[in-house]
């Protein structure tokens, strides 16, 4: 059986175990590793984010069908995960669904790519327009190298030092 053939029908697994779970295959790898092969799926929910019990879920009924179904000669490795808070961005219906959040991109600009961060604010054909600190700034899409969404944790923002009290004033002299 060709590796194509075999990435098919654990594509096709996956894709039919994440269903019945409520979410979706965003990619599958599969390569040889020094005890067998490697089996990567990454999920995805359109509304909402994966979460740590869908890949544990996944990973246990997947893992099953492959088993069931000898969809892989020999020993194999199986990860299920999420595409990640920074996930990478794919074309523009990634960044149509997230738009008006935060985002990474590395523009081809000459022999070193600039790195722009900034909110997603509008999105056409032939490209996407940001509002980042340089003010708006618009992008055709075949400049744009990498895209991943920029995490946005709170309690993390981007903050000022702050001074040691005492630091500023005189001290009395006793």
């Amino acid at each position: 059986m060709l590796l194509e053939d075999v990435r098919e029908k654990v594509v096709e697994l996956a894709a039919a175990v994440a269903r019945a779970r409520g979410v979706d295959v965003w990619d599958v790898s599969l390569n040889r590793g020094p005890k067998g092969w490697v089996v990567k799926v990454i999920l995805d929910r359109v509304e909402g984010f994966v979460g740590v019990d869908d890949c544990a879920d996944v990973n246990v009924r997947l893992r099953a069908r492959l088993e069931l179904e000898n969809a892989l000669v020999g020993v194999f490795d199986l990860e299920v995960s999420s595409p990640g808070l920074d996930r990478r961005l794919r074309g523009w219906r990634d960044f149509e669904r997230f738009r008006g959040m935060l985002v990474r991109l590395k523009v081809k600009r000459g022999t070193r790519p600039e790195v722009v961060v900034g909110r997603i604010v509008r999105i056409d054909a032939d490209g996407l327009e940001l509002d980042s600190d340089e003010g708006r700034r618009t992008f055709e899409f075949g400049s744009v190298a990498e895209a991943r969404l920029e995490p946005e944790l709170p309690g993390f923002e981007k903050r000022e030092p702050t001074r040691k009290k005492g630091r500023d004033r005189a001290r009395p002299r006793r």
